[in-house]
């Protein structure tokens, strides 16, 4: 029996007896790019837009059990998925096509599944950083990232990162500015974007910021959310 395995919305598919036979490759995706017809001029002209297309990964599975359906229907349920090919990096996925139960004796299942992969990956294990004011923080990825920042204090708070400011007002408790979902929030789940100002703070592949802040503060917490592809 192989020992690939996947990780689907962070449950170890070998848990639930389904074992891996094929894992797709480590690839670097397609860059997308427009291609135009320049009227008198020859070849083509291409404009790229620093973004990348879908990843479609297919996974082998062997089940022996009687519920292959139930089983389809899990794997097919993945919205997050770690391959042990790759297990320190993690794909948000979808998997819209169907799974063929192929070579079904007695109850020993073989499926195929196509996951439609987003082509930047995160960490598997993501690790937050305890932010001091005046700090560097340098981007370890190979894309672009929106740090997520949990700011802790009150009275009105100046975030700033790089060049960059965020302006928290009437923070009470702990105020998040998620850079992933673009939102501001409380921790406890309230919306706060009317109490913030400015652009959620980017940090370019390799670029180092300097990260400060002013006000009442008495902690802020990094996650930073680094992209590879």
């Amino acid at each position: 029996m192989t020992d690939d395995y996947v990780l689907i919305n962070g449950t170890d598919t070998r848990d639930i007896g389904v074992f891996c036979t094929s894992l797709p490759p480590i690839q670097i995706p397609s860059e997308r790019v427009n291609k135009f017809a320049v009227p008198g001029r020859s070849g083509l002209l291409t404009i790229k837009d620093d973004s990348f297309d879908p990843v479609v990964k297919p996974v082998g599975f062997f089940y022996e059990g009687d519920d292959p359906v139930g089983v389809a229907a899990f794997l097919k349920s993945a919205q997050a998925i770690v391959f042990s090919n790759e297990p320190d990096k993690e794909y948000l996925c979808n998997c819209f096509g169907q799974s063929d139960l192929a070579n079904t004796i007695f109850n020993w299942h073989e499926f195929t599944v196509d996951y439609e992969c987003n082509p930047e990956k995160k960490e598997s294990s993501p690790q937050s950083i305890t932010a001091t004011s005046g700090m560097t923080l340098t981007n370890v990825g190979n894309r672009k990232t929106r740090p997520t920042f949990e700011i802790t204090g009150t009275g009105t708070i100046v975030l700033t990162v790089g060049t960059q400011i965020v302006t928290l007002t009437s923070v009470t408790g702990t105020t998040v500015v998620d850079g992933d979902l673009q939102e501001c929030y409380l921790s406890t789940g309230s919306n706060r974007n009317l109490y913030m100002t400015g652009e959620f703070p980017i940090i370019e592949a390799g670029e180092s910021l300097t990260i400060s802040w002013t006000g009442t503060v008495t902690s802020v917490l990094i996650k930073p959310n680094w992209r590879f592809v």
